[in-house]
């Protein structure tokens, strides 16, 4: 974890993980983020 000022001044942190191989589901989420939507992927990540 390290932390951060966000550009509004605030302290935010950024946390790192690191995966063997990325779970479907959380790559599923992950893209659906990126793309600007909101749902939940298959499998409740």
């Amino acid at each position: 974890m390290r932390p951060v000022t966000g550009a509004d001044g605030r302290p935010h942190y950024l946390i790192g993980l690191e995966f063997l191989s990325m779970p479907a589901a959380l790559f599923a989420q992950i893209e659906a983020w990126m793309s600007g939507g909101q749902q939940i992927a298959a499998g409740g990540v």
